[in-house]
């Protein structure tokens, strides 16, 4: 299958569902060193570390929670496996409301061009003030 096809068939899915989201990752997930289902499932275990990295920012409220070069990293990681675009709709739906504003600060830094997103409304959405500070001091 072409990209063009795969492309065609993952713009198919408008909305994320529980029943169509394993189907949605499957046919966005690229990664040409991939030897199995096991690092496939690994790589989306990633959207699991950062949602409870994302967790520990909103319980505590301190800038000393924000592991912010850990959920960088894995962000990393989830798009250049999904693509910026599918990473994007990945995470606002795993992710609960609350942590919006969160991922939408990382999402932000990193430079996600972010177009559409069906799962939130992404421009109307803020970034976190502490996260933002927090990130500023990691660019120094």
């Amino acid at each position: 299958m072409d990209a063009n096809t795969n492309s065609l068939m993952i713009e198919k899915i408008n909305f994320l569902t529980e029943e169509n989201f394993i189907e949605f990752c499957q046919k966005c997930y690229f990664n040409p060193e991939c030897s199995g289902k096991n690092e496939f499932v690994d790589d989306l275990k990633r959207v699991k570390y950062i949602k409870r990295l994302l967790q520990k920012i909103h319980k505590h409220k301190t800038l000393k929670s924000i592991r912010e070069r850990l959920i960088i990293n894995h962000l990393i990681i989830l798009r250049n496996v999904f693509g910026e675009q599918n990473c994007s709709r990945i995470l606002f739906f795993k992710l609960e409301p609350r942590l919006h504003s969160y991922l939408k600060s990382f999402t932000v830094f990193l430079e996600f061009n972010i177009k559409n997103c069906p799962e939130v409304q992404y421009s109307k959405l803020n970034t976190d003030p502490r996260v933002d500070r927090k990130l500023s001091q990691t660019e120094n």
